[in-house]
């Protein structure tokens, strides 16, 4: 599973350009489960017009594909094969639209007495790599394989192309038809709340969240005495706790609960704390502010 730790310089290009935009709505890291078969998706960009799957890739060193959509890892002097992200981002669309078609009729209004599906909704995909990878790419260059800093522009290209489509359909059908390929506000408020009650992610976060041993008040601060609220800063050497009534600091070191690794690190959240093990790649609710 990629964590959003994993990309957090495209989860800050993404707050950027689209947090004041009303019509674009972005949602990081998010899991849906469809017939028994789940999608993890680092970035779900909804519009007015349709669904963006943003798959990132955090390789270090060169990746390579070629025109059969064959990828290779060069990283110190060694290559290797990986799964095509590409073929990826495909199992995630089908999934995708699978649990949408499976709930239509909560999601979308009727036309001429029948039930909308999402057949004609655009859902594109876009594969983005760190910056710092060394990208090689055939003389046909994939348009949607792109470095992590040029996908918001490649997001505003692929909903600009989108709206186009929409208008050549009004040459030809009446008004009324037109929202068969154009969400209505009351559609998108409706996706946007299911897509947030439908990510798995956030519901295994909110049952971990009750369990006792996360608790704030049975969590020891390691070589602490402070036994005041605690919560946590970031500073210069990391996250830490602070003490509000005696300004004790503590540093926090936590091991994984998963494989014992102490190979972790700390992930924000608004007000919740998650470890993340670099390990395993498990990822557990510790802490709330």
């Amino acid at each position: 599973m990629c964590s959003v730790a994993k990309h957090l310089v495209l989860v800050v290009h993404l707050k950027r350009s689209f947090s004041e935009n009303n019509e674009i709505f972005v949602f990081n890291d998010v899991k849906f489960e469809c017939n028994g078969e789940t999608a993890q998706i680092d970035h779900l960009i909804l519009t007015y017009y349709g669904f963006i799957i943003v798959e990132s890739k955090s390789c270090v060193g060169h990746l390579s594909y070629d025109k059969h959509d064959q990828w290779i890892r060069h990283y110190k002097n060694k290559e290797e094969g990986m799964p095509s992200p590409i073929q990826q981002t495909k199992r995630q669309y089908q999934i995708l639209k699978n649990i949408l078609n499976n709930n239509a009729s909560n999601l979308l209004d009727k036309f001429m007495f029948l039930q909308k599906r999402f057949g004609f909704i655009s859902i594109d995909s876009i594969i983005s790599v760190a910056d710092k990878t060394i990208l090689n790419h055939p003389e046909e260059r994939n348009e949607n394989i792109l470095k992590s800093d040029q996908v918001c522009d490649r997001i505003n290209d692929i909903i600009d192309l989108q709206k186009k489509m929409n208008f050549k359909t009004k040459l030809f059908l009446t008004k009324e038809e037109d929202f068969v390929f154009k969400f209505k506000e009351e559609e998108v408020n409706k996706l946007v709340k299911f897509i947030k009650e439908n990510d798995i992610n956030k519901y295994e976060i909110k049952e971990e969240n009750i369990n006792p041993p996360l608790n704030n008040n049975n969590i020891e601060k390691e070589n602490s005495e402070c036994k005041h609220d605690n919560k946590i800063h970031y500073g210069k050497f990391g996250y830490y706790f602070k003490c509000s009534q005696c300004n004790t600091n503590t540093k926090i070191k936590e091991t994984c609960s998963s494989c014992n690794s102490k190979n972790t690190k700390i992930r924000k959240s608004k007000n919740d704390f998650f470890i993340v093990c670099k390990d395993c790649n498990q990822e557990k609710f510790y802490w709330k502010n």
